[in-house]
């Protein structure tokens, strides 16, 4: 961030003067979170705000941050992992405009920004966002559940080191979120298992048994019916995964393949 102009006297002589901050940005739909990230990972509280797409830039606005100022991004890709434009930051009628250049590094934190070795693929986090997602199911232990039936919806993925939280929206439905974990395959490959169930993932048409226990008998406990949900996906660059979902439901396996693109904080169809 280099300042550029500012109403406050105090500051004048600070004009053209370059500052380095670490942000994290989560964006759900128009509600933006931003974090303050030190560089030995710390974070501050949670700023919210929203996010919307005006003239072709990004714009997240937070009207109040734990130090009692707004701050406004005005943002646009340059390429992938590069964005530009201007922050401005305002207290009361007092503002500062800065010129802001950032670039995206992986591990959320988690690493020194100025290891310049980091890349997309480096760890878990850097799928955190949300992915339009086609699943196609190419396989199933089911014979009521025919196979090729394809979907579409949004996989909203948040990734803390090895945690994992997951929602699905599909066709207007969403799903709770569930948590899970992720581990590193190796050559930008990922594994995400759902330790909680998320029945929206299910075939539409896998059901549970429909036959009734014999009487007196012991039900079989919920896990041995509802077995976790596995993703196994590759980057195949910043923005695009592909790989597999194998659910486990009702004691039948079904393996679809999957397709991911990323979209970035609100696209314009998203907020219409």
């Amino acid at each position: 961030m280099t300042l550029r102009s500012t109403n406050d006297p105090d500051l004048q002589d600070e004009i053209g003067d370059v500052e380095e901050a670490i942000f994290a940005f989560q964006i759900n739909g128009r509600e933006a979170l931003v974090q303050l990230v030190d560089p030995g990972g710390k974070r501050s509280e949670f700023a919210r705000g929203t996010c919307s797409v005006q003239n072709g830039r990004y714009v997240i606005d937070l009207q109040q941050t734990d130090a009692n100022a707004a701050m406004v991004f005005t943002l646009q890709f340059s390429s992938d992992d590069r964005m530009t434009d201007d922050i401005k930051v305002s207290e009361g009628d007092m503002y500062l405009i800065a010129d802001a250049e950032l670039t995206r590094w992986a591990g959320s934190g988690q690493s020194s920004p100025n290891d310049q070795h980091s890349t997309f693929a480096d760890s878990c986090p850097a799928m955190t966002g949300n992915w339009d997602m086609t699943t196609n199911l190419v396989a199933s232990t089911n014979p009521e559940v025919p196979t090729s039936g394809t979907r579409q919806g949004v996989l909203n993925l948040r990734v803390e080191n090895e945690k994992v939280y997951a929602r699905w929206t599909e066709g207007g439905r969403r799903s709770q979120t569930a948590g899970g974990a992720c581990t590193a395959q190796g050559d930008k490959r990922y594994q995400i298992v759902l330790q909680e169930q998320m029945p929206e993932l299910h075939p539409p048409q896998a059901q549970p048994p429909s036959k009734a226990p014999p009487s007196g008998s012991i039900l079989a406990p919920l896990e041995e019916l509802l077995f976790p949900i596995t993703f196994d996906v590759q980057f195949e660059s910043q923005n695009h995964m592909s790989g597999n979902l194998t659910v486990l439901a009702y004691g039948e396996k079904y393996v679809s393949s999957i397709v991911l693109s990323r979209r970035w904080c609100t696209a314009q169809r998203a907020i219409q």
